[in-house]
């Protein structure tokens, strides 16, 4: 019969699942929504449209409300006043820092005003 330690070992050698956070600003003018398109270049979602956003910066962003406007700011150069969140989902993807691992984003749609 194998000892406990023996299945510690065996528990361990599953790479971690890593959990980030992400939210999406729903900017609508005029009754339209503003959408940007992905970089050719982007590893996971080339030439797909969606709306602006992006994972939280743990170093940088201080708190939610500035996580969503510092990305608004950078993918389109608007100032916005965000709202609450109307909707969370979540996804994986995989880890590329750590073969085999992945990563889950939980993220918030929040609706915001220019």
């Amino acid at each position: 019969m194998p000892s406990v330690d023996a299945g510690a070992a065996a528990l361990t050698a599953v790479p971690p699942v890593r959990l980030q956070f992400a939210q999406k600003a729903f900017i609508v003018s005029g009754g339209r929504l503003l959408l940007v398109r992905k970089a050719a270049s982007d590893p996971f979602h080339p030439g797909r449209w969606e709306v602006p956003g992006g994972r939280l910066e743990e170093d940088a962003d201080l708190d939610l409300d500035d996580h969503i406007r510092r990305e608004v700011w950078e993918e389109v150069g608007l100032k916005i006043d965000p709202g609450p969140p109307f909707h969370l989902w979540q996804w994986f993807m995989p880890d590329r820092g750590n073969p085999g691992g992945q990563i889950r984003v939980v993220a918030a749609a929040r609706r915001c005003r220019r």
